[in-house]
């Protein structure tokens, strides 16, 4: 009469797991069938062997340690490590296992069994080392926005010490003078401070975009000399440039290259002592541009080197000789570099030895003659008094424009949201309108496509002013009807130079 309950091989057959039993010395006596298939031999191939052929070099040790344990306490047995498959690929298994004792209390038998459990592994890992990632992501965050305090609170403590002296009844004419100047400046590092942040945010996105034309590579150098030198000298530091041949032409945008060059001699400059001297050299191939920016500052450690380029970087040891920043100019320098298909790299051979940036770029235009870029001259002669309307939530800002748009004559109107602007626009007709973006009750863009809309509109100047500049921004303004798209904080000699060509 057949029995009920299935084989034993048809069990073992059918067990997800592997099956296995060793004498107390780990040799081998029995696999399953499954476990036989893992491996790729028969069970008796295993016959006189042991684990070790096949468990990772790297956890052998804890292997063979976990396992003396368990036969001297003659208790369970239990470990994780990678184990051999029969197609080379290394997967962690977990092996458990429990003695069998003789009459006299010793063990004469291991029975055990194991489960692939790599995918489960594989995933702790991932989300170990994402959480890792997280945390230094955090980090990293945290002390970001401490910096972006520090940096900020560095030009406003001039500027709100300037106005302070401006307001006071004692202050002269040249100490007013000065503290204007104070202002200026400042104001001047704020706006750079706000760029870098939203340069790295289109970098980041893949958003920001290239304005290639073919310039000449020394125009581009001198004007991130120029940029420099006022920094240099304040630092009493010089600057020694070399070319190599001269009249190099190449396809790049070359306010964004001028800004690399711009950033990697700031960068030198911080971390180089006063007096101390900078190089900048650029030497051409037949296929590429290298610029090398070399100083004799506090150079760099090894381990610091690989991460120069990452986002909100400063090294820790140079903090207190560095003039402070975001940690994010290299960052910028980086993802410039690598839109124009080019690479970047450092090279220091230790503190206290200075260091060496180089900027490679592809090059596809020949030493030619060098077609000369000019930037055309503001237009002069005497200022076309207008009749403007200005729409601003803000009012310190819309109250300051009216006020040097009055001083040069013009007439000017207010509103103080967008629906107030299109109401005003229609009731007094202006010849240009300047609006933000970002109003309550209609925003900018809803505002323009409103007075647009008007018949009377048709020689009308729209002007949008607003602190978002992307490309994709620009275009939003020109389709709603704005013929110029000016950023936040705006220079006003540059509105000036906009209403001059209307």
């Amino acid at each position: 009469m057949p029995s009920d309950q299935p084989p034993l091989d048809v069990l073992l057959r059918i067990f997800p797991g592997f099956i296995w039993t060793a004498d107390t010395d780990g040799e081998i006596q029995y696999i399953s069938p499954r476990f036989s298939h893992f491996v790729g031999h028969e069970a008796a191939f295993f016959k006189k062997r042991y684990w070790s052929e096949f468990i990772h070099g790297e956890d052998l040790p804890n292997v063979h340690a976990v396992w003396d344990r368990a036969n001297q306490l003659r208790g369970p047995y239990r470990v994780i490590c990678r184990f051999l498959r029969h197609d080379g690929v290394w997967r962690w298994i977990n092996l458990q296992a429990d003695p069998h004792l003789d009459t006299s209390g010793r063990i004469d038998l291991w029975y055990g069994h194991g489960d692939d459990i790599n995918d489960q592994v594989e995933t702790a890992n991932a989300l170990r080392d994402t959480s890792l990632r997280l945390q230094e992501a955090s980090r990293q965050k945290d002390e970001f926005l401490a910096t972006l305090a520090h940096e900020l609170r560095n030009p406003l403590a001039p500027i709100r010490q300037a106005v302070t002296i401006a307001r006071s009844n004692q202050v002269s004419r040249d100490q007013s003078d000065r503290s204007l100047e104070v202002i200026d400046r400042q104001v001047g590092t704020l706006a750079l401070l706000v760029d870098d942040l939203l340069d790295l945010s289109r970098i980041t996105r893949g958003r920001l975009q290239l304005r290639k034309e073919m310039v000449n590579l020394e125009d581009v150098l001198a004007t991130a000399v120029e940029t420099v030198q006022p920094h240099l000298e304040r630092c009493r530091q010089h600057l020694h440039v070399e070319q190599e041949p001269k009249n190099v032409r190449l396809s790049v945008d070359p306010l964004r290259i001028a800004q690399v060059v711009t950033n990697l001699l700031h960068n030198a400059s911080k971390y180089s002592a006063e007096g101390g001297t900078i190089r900048l050299y650029a030497t051409t191939s037949s296929d590429k541009v290298v610029i090398r920016v070399v100083d004799q500052g506090i150079g760099i450690e090894g381990s610091a080197i690989a991460r120069v380029f990452g986002l909100f970087s400063q090294i820790s040891t140079a903090l207190d000789k560095s003039e402070g920043g975001l940690g994010i100019g290299l960052a910028i320098v980086r993802g410039v570099v690598e839109l124009h298909g080019g690479l970047v790299s450092v090279h220091s051979e230790g503190l206290g030895k200075g260091s060496e940036f180089r900027v490679e770029l592809p090059r596809t235009l020949t030493t030619t003659g060098v077609r000369e870029i000019k930037v055309p001259a503001p237009p002069s002669g005497r200022t076309v008094c207008r009749k403007i309307l200005v729409a601003d939530d803000n009012l310190d800002a819309v109250e300051t424009l009216r006020v040097l748009l009055e001083f040069d004559g013009h007439t000017v109107l207010i509103a103080h949201n967008g629906e107030e602007a299109v109401q005003i626009a229609s009731a007094t007709k202006p010849e240009v309108v300047i609006l933000d973006i970002g109003m309550p009750v209609k925003n900018g863009y809803e505002a323009a496509i409103a007075i647009r809309a008007q018949p009377w509109s048709e020689m009308l100047t729209l002007i949008a002013i607003t602190g978002w500049g992307h490309e994709s921004d620009r275009a939003k303004a020109e389709t709603a009807g704005f013929d110029r798209h000016m950023t936040k904080p705006v220079d006003f000699n540059a509105l000036r130079t906009v209403l001059a060509e209307l």
